[in-house]
């Protein structure tokens, strides 16, 4: 297995699901319509900022134009009692239920890249050594941190978390050109 697959089979398992990763996409675009009115993003907030007459139900017609079609996808993932709008409690079971799905994902995402650490560690001693490593040379010491001939655990980790960072960094970036386009 390539060395850049290990890094990329991760980062796409921790974002595998496919009605998850829509709602979140909308919950984003519906906080950068929010980040306009100001800086941050709180879901509270956001919530009574589309809440337009405080009865703690955000209807259709409170929606700004360009937030519709995203508050549609949020509708379809929310709306439990499926009466076209969207109340405080249904928002905040999805917001609750993306939380514990985000954390399930993030943890079988710690399984995963130990348990491929593991498999590079040939001889089972709890780091990865030079001969034992299955990629390119210039990779090893790119993951070799402390430049002491091993690749640890610790190291492996820090550097699948700088990868994620750095890609998640370039989506963002191509997230934001798409949204001022």
């Amino acid at each position: 297995m390539m060395w850049t697959r290990v890094f990329t089979k991760h980062r796409g398992a921790a974002r595998a699901a496919g009605a998850c990763a829509a709602t979140v996409a909308v919950v984003v675009g519906l906080s950068a319509w929010s980040s306009a009115q100001g800086p941050g993003f709180n879901p509270q907030d956001l919530f009574q900022k589309l809440d337009g007459n405080g009865d703690r139900v955000i209807d259709r017609g409170e929606v700004p134009e360009s937030a519709k079609k995203s508050f549609e996808t949020l509708l379809a993932a929310g709306d439990a009692n499926h009466d076209g709008r969207l109340q405080l409690d249904e928002y905040r079971a999805l917001l609750l239920s993306l939380r514990d799905e985000f954390a399930t994902k993030k943890a079988k995402g710690k399984a995963a890249l130990s348990a491929r650490f593991a498999t590079l560690d040939k001889n089972g001693d709890g780091k990865v050594a030079r001969d034992e490593f299955d990629g390119p040379p210039a990779r090893f010491n790119l993951l070799d941190a402390d430049k002491d001939g091993f690749v640890t655990l610790k190291e492996f980790r820090a550097a699948a978390a700088a990868f994620a960072t750095k890609t998640k960094a370039a989506g963002k970036t191509k997230a934001k050109a798409k949204i001022e386009a």
